[in-house]
């Protein structure tokens, strides 16, 4: 399993926006552009098979669930979770509030 995770993070590492342009217009350029880094192999590619995707998607979902979990029980419990209030923003231009104006 380690060896997986170090090909993992050593072709995630890579830049893929290197290979790809930032100069992208629209998501079907995106794709094409992708596709084609890809056939170049300038961008490295994992393969899994669909039992392998299904396994993965339902292990995030799974990993999901647990940190929403995680958050409520600490949120209900300790409290430590709590919103930022809100910005205190400036009085709009041309009004001032102190004389109700």
């Amino acid at each position: 399993m380690q060896g997986y995770i170090t090909v993992l993070t050593s072709a995630a590492a890579a830049n893929p926006q290197e290979a790809v342009g930032q100069d992208v217009s629209s998501a079907e350029e995106l794709y094409a552009r992708i596709q084609r880094a890809v056939q170049n192999s300038s961008i490295e590619t994992v393969t899994m098979t669909i039992a392998t995707q299904r396994r993965c998607v339902l292990e995030a979902v799974a990993f999901g669930t647990f940190l929403r979990d995680v958050e409520t029980g600490v949120s209900t419990d300790y409290g430590l979770l709590t919103p930022l209030p809100p910005p205190k923003l400036p009085p709009a231009a041309g009004r001032d509030d102190r004389m109700g104006v």
